[in-house]
């Protein structure tokens, strides 16, 4: 089969039962709190992203774009009936050959998470990592060698075809931390390079917050010892705080019905939005402190930090033109308009904004975006070109009707 461009979307998975229109969070410990109906719906950013993603690509190929790359789902889940449940859904919702990547083991169950989603779309989250933590670098570089090694990937004169390669929450993987995160993506840029073909990295850092397991990796900057590899960066309000030591403006203990009345001040708004701003500054600073020699100064770079429902800001551009830019580049990214009475599902949303801006960058890539090879543009213009399509990828995720879907 000749193969464009792969995707790999590699990292944490699970099954979630979603408490629909809760009321409020919990007061106390023995607060009742009311919520209206449940769903099992798969869950994890190996799911999210796939799925926001092969839409994207769906709607190009109707466009007439008929280079569509493979996706593949590259995670592990439980020999259990969630991890079918799992699979069944990838096969449903992204292909059958996605889910044929995910592995199943006997070690571990499939990862569980309870996530009420409160009234205003905002969501909470208790999970059981199951099989996640046993889910190690060899195996990922093993499915991918494999699967790098049996396709065909077309090649040109002018364009290499594109590795992408997704890392999703390396903060809740106990065995791809500090240096083990660094070998898989050193191994991983070896795969791609025996096939000839550029390998690019996206990572979503959901998880690397102060009061998971994952602060003492935070603490000691496992972070920077990936920077020169990663071509695509998006954390979220909390996490960005959490790997930069500030202290989040509105804390994740005023998110639900209290969260409505702290962010009626058009103040208090602003300053939110004004510190995801610097939050964005001061992680594309991080990107060229030291500088990395690892990346060809006209290779893209794209940095997001979303802030719920105050939106997003993105910067993108060339890594040389961010770095000798002083003016700033970046762009506010407003949430989208929901009809009123739609019960929005914030769920995925964040993984959603990842998926456009992945979508973009393969487009950018190979010049889809003209039928012509990458132009030369300016960081404000790259920017311009991502947010419309992280927004476009929201958008859809937060209107998509959700229904029920048996388990068994």
């Amino acid at each position: 089969m000749l193969v464009c461009d792969q995707v790999f979307a590699i990292g944490l998975s699970c099954v979630d039962l979603a408490l629909h229109q809760v009321d409020r969070l919990p007061l106390h410990a023995d607060d009742l709190v009311q919520f209206c109906g449940v769903d099992f719906v798969p869950g994890g950013g190996v799911y999210h992203t796939l799925e926001s993603l092969a839409s994207l690509l769906r709607c190009a190929a109707d466009e007439g774009n008929s280079t569509v790359p493979r996706l593949q789902a590259v995670t592990l889940v439980g020999d259990d009936i969630f991890g079918r449940f799992y699979a069944r859904r990838v096969s449903e919702d992204v292909s059958p050959e996605a889910s044929r990547t995910v592995a199943f083991t006997n070690e571990a169950n499939t990862a569980l998470a309870v996530v009420p989603i409160y009234r205003d779309g905002s969501r909470g989250c208790f999970v059981d990592l199951g099989a996640n933590r046993v889910l190690s670098g060899e195996r990922i570089v093993q499915s991918v060698a494999e699967l790098l090694a049996g396709a065909k990937l077309a090649h040109s004169a002018d364009t290499k075809p594109t590795v992408l390669v997704h890392l999703a929450y390396p903060h809740l993987l106990p065995m791809l931390r500090g240096e083990r995160l660094e070998e898989l993506f050193r191994e991983l840029t070896i795969q791609a390079g025996l096939v000839n073909a550029a390998a690019v990295f996206s990572v979503d850092v959901n998880g690397a917050t102060r009061d998971s397991g994952s602060s003492t990796d935070i603490k000691k900057g496992a972070l920077e010892s990936i920077l020169h590899h990663v071509d695509i960066f998006h954390a979220n309000y909390e996490e960005a705080c959490a790997l930069l030591d500030e202290q989040m403006i509105v804390t994740r203990e005023t998110s639900g019905a209290d969260l409505e009345a702290a962010t009626s001040s058009a103040a208090l708004v602003h300053c939110v939005r004004e510190h995801g701003r610097r939050l964005l500054q001061r992680l594309k600073d991080r990107f060229f402190n030291p500088a990395s020699p690892e990346k060809s100064g006209d290779r893209l770079l794209v940095v997001g930090v979303t802030i719920g429902r105050e939106g997003a800001w993105l910067v993108a551009g060339s890594r040389d033109d961010l770095q000798t830019f002083t003016c700033t580049q970046e762009q506010y990214i407003p949430p989208p308009s929901i009809p009123d009475q739609q019960r929005i599902n914030a769920n995925g949303a964040g993984d959603a904004f990842v998926a456009g801006l992945c979508f973009a960058y393969l487009r950018a890539s190979r010049g889809r975006e003209s039928g012509t090879q990458r132009p030369q543009r300016s960081p404000a213009a790259w920017t311009q070109f991502f947010a419309d399509n992280a927004l476009r990828a929201v958008t859809r995720k937060l209107s998509i009707k959700r229904g029920n879907h048996a388990i068994w």
